[in-house]
């Protein structure tokens, strides 16, 4: 429902494979906090008004407007594309994706704000650290256990002030949500992305959709299409690059955005200048569930007065998870497809044959998903693999885990055919991992965990240690111990421990 008033705002297991790929940024900073910064608006007074009773209504009506042109839409606004230029250019379409999130049911709780960086050069990713970003509105305040997790987590994650101060592309979005907030506690979480390895920013993405499990997130991917092409070009390129981005695979996107930039059209310097954090918002949506992309409007500077000879493009566009598409356990027919891949590439792999192609699934078997798979012969441990991060869709994870762990744990020699009959597996399907900043939360029975110091790491399941009895304190060194590390490793300041949930299922059912 719309808020007809709106108030200026006051303001593991052996072999396991779980690489982040990723490379630190040269000359970073300290992860820490920049406590009490606010930053300052750096565009009021040029890409939207400096007076705020003048942005306050500006911003109402292009939300106005917008609402009345909201298509028809039951579900959860999960993330989204807004452009980012000045409001008489992009103002219009950036609504109504606003106008969209003001019509659910609930606001969200945090707004991720990702952009590629505009203002300078630098390597991995910067997650703002300060209190507030400031507008004329007033100041909207940063949410700093999610921006302290993330830059911990994230081996490319710092915090650079001065990367942020001069960054239009993330403050022109404040205006819109300060509104729909209506001085509500909503927060949001400002991500200066520079120059990524693929990996970083589907780790990112991991770490956002853990978050998203405690918290009612959207990721919002700040971005403009093609740059000054002459109109009728633009709307050609932003017309491919909106199909790629709707059709959902991430790395299918970015072939199209760089193939379309390396076509050598007249007067283009981007298709869009966000493509990364775009990336990003894919990767984040495959692990949501079954979205759906709506486009809610498209535009180009020539609408707002441009030179029709050299525009840039806009779009908005909304991913929705339908009702009834809430993140949810497994079916037990999924159970039952997983448990059956996994029975035959056991016995493929103890034949000797080569791996088989399991029959394609449908639903969330097609999603990406961290899996683990335990083999035990006669109630003991005969192999355990997995896979800790979501990278390829579960159907297949589960059936490249399952020959490994019949194969290659360094722990056991291969299975053979003559040990099947005493063979049991269970199948162990995982969350995103979230970072753990603060070991007393833990909780046996539901978390797994998964420690790294140095070159050194190690993950323990979340039924083993119920299976072994022990309390807290006793995983948290079990972990330790499993990494080679001492026993209160977990306490050192340079330690990284992540948690995650998981499924866990065999043949006989939950186990």
């Amino acid at each position: 429902m719309r808020a007809m008033i709106r108030r200026i705002v006051p303001v593991a297991v052996a072999g396991v494979l779980a690489g982040c790929g990723s490379t630190q940024a040269s000359g970073q900073g300290a992860p820490g906090a920049d406590t009490g910064y606010v930053r300052p608006a750096a565009v009021a007074g040029s890409f939207y008004p400096a007076d705020s009773a003048e942005l306050s209504m500006v911003v109402s009506l292009l939300l106005d407007e917008a609402g009345e042109q909201l298509p028809s839409s039951e579900g959860r606004v999960v993330s989204g594309v807004a452009p980012h230029a000045g409001y008489v250019y992009s103002g219009r379409t950036a609504a109504r994706l606003y106008a969209l999130l003001e019509a659910a049911d609930s606001l969200p709780e945090v707004v991720v704000l990702l952009s590629a960086a505009h203002s300078v050069g630098f390597d991995g990713l910067s997650v703002f650290g300060g209190a507030a970003y400031a507008t004329p509105l007033g100041d909207m305040p940063v949410d700093p256990g999610m921006s302290r997790r993330i830059r911990q987590a994230h081996p490319a994650a710092r915090y650079e002030r001065a990367f942020h101060e001069r960054e239009h592309t993330i403050e022109v979005h404040i205006p819109f949500l300060q509104l729909i907030a209506g001085g509500g506690d909503m927060r949001v979480l400002p991500i200066l992305l520079g120059r990524c390895d693929p990996d970083d920013l589907r780790f990112l993405a991991e770490l956002l959709a853990a978050e998203a499990a405690e918290t009612r997130v959207v990721v919002i991917a700040s971005s403009d299409l093609a740059h000054y092409p002459e109109r009728r070009l633009c709307d050609e390129l932003d017309s491919t690059t909106v199909e790629a981005f709707m059709a959902g695979d991430p790395e299918s996107f970015l072939e199209v955005v760089t193939e379309q930039e390396r076509a050598g059209h007249e007067g283009v310097a981007t298709c869009a200048c966000g493509s990364t954090a775009m990336y990003v918002v894919l990767c984040y949506d495959a692990l949501m569930g079954l979205t759906t992309p709506l486009l809610l409007g498209h535009a180009t500077s020539a609408d707002g007065g441009g030179d029709p000879g050299a525009v840039v493009g806009y779009a908005a566009i909304a991913v929705v998870l339908p009702e009834g598409r809430e993140a949810s356990g497994l079916t037990d027919d999924e159970k039952s497809y997983l448990c059956s891949v996994v029975s035959e590439e056991l016995h493929r792999a103890a034949a000797g044959l080569p791996s088989g192609t399991p029959e394609l699934p449908t639903g969330r078997l097609l999603l990406p998903s961290g899996v683990f798979v335990t083999y035990r012969e006669s109630g003991a441990l005969r192999g355990c693999i997995g896979s800790i991060r979501p990278v390829m869709p579960l159907y297949l994870a589960a059936c490249r885990m399952a020959r490994a762990a019949a194969l290659e744990d360094p722990r056991f020699p291969p299975i053979a055919e003559d040990e099947l009959p005493d063979v049991e597996f269970e199948i162990s399907v995982l969350s995103p991992m979230r970072l753990v900043d603060d070991p007393s939360a833990v909780r046996v029975g539901r978390d797994g965990l998964y420690i790294i110091h140095g070159s050194r790491s190690g993950v323990l399941l979340p039924q083993v240690p119920v299976e072994l009895g022990w309390s807290r304190t006793q995983f948290l060194e079990g972990v330790c111990e499993k990494a080679g590390l001492s026993h209160d490793a977990y306490l050192d300041p340079e330690t990284i421990l992540y948690s995650f949930s998981a499924e866990v299922f065999g043949p006989s059912g939950e186990q």
